[in-house]
């Protein structure tokens, strides 16, 4: 495997080789990891001899889930915690924001705790507002890995008050 560094100089060593960080390992040996992150190979210098060996690890992403993002479960779960922290309640300003937060904070934790989806990056928002006969129009636009990623939205209203949660679920590779 070749590095994308043409040549370099290794403590005095011109070589031709690629750029590496060199270490002394004890009786005269250096040991070295490339400093391009493109590349994945471990070489060490004795005298003149010129080692190259494959690195211990290997990498650790994965390229499909192992469980996948249920929009109607996280749905129905988001329209319980919604039905339980806005039922019966009136507008008011400040304590509609508190609860606003509380409820987003409330309802990704859940999703996460539930889902057992460990590799995806959950998003969250809560819109709440006062009812006084008007309407309300709420679209959202993004882009997304079609195959993967997910969201489920929940509504919820009173005499008082309209709250909609959407959830994203968004799959890390």
């Amino acid at each position: 495997m070749t590095s994308s560094v043409n040549s370099a100089s290794l403590e005095g060593y011109s070589t031709g080789l690629p750029r590496g960080v060199l270490k002394k390992t004890g009786n005269n040996q250096r040991q070295s990891t490339l400093a391009s992150q493109e590349s994945s190979i471990l070489f060490s210098l004795e005298g003149e001899n010129f080692k190259l060996s494959a690195p211990g690890l290997e990498n650790s992403f994965k390229m499909k889930p192992d469980t996948s993002f249920n929009s109607e479960r996280v749905r129905k779960l988001a329209e319980d915690i919604l039905h339980g922290t806005f039922d019966g309640m009136k507008y008011e300003r400040e304590r509609c924001r508190q609860l606003a937060l509380k409820a987003s904070e409330e309802l990704k934790d859940k999703v996460k705790a539930e889902l057992g989806c460990n590799r995806f990056k959950f998003v969250c928002l809560v819109y709440l507002g006062s009812k006084q006969s008007q309407g309300m129009s709420i679209t959202s636009r993004c882009l997304l890995d079609e195959r993967f990623d997910r969201c489920a939205t929940a509504s919820f209203q009173n005499g008082s008050l309209f709250v909609v949660a959407t959830i994203y679920g968004i799959y890390l590779e």
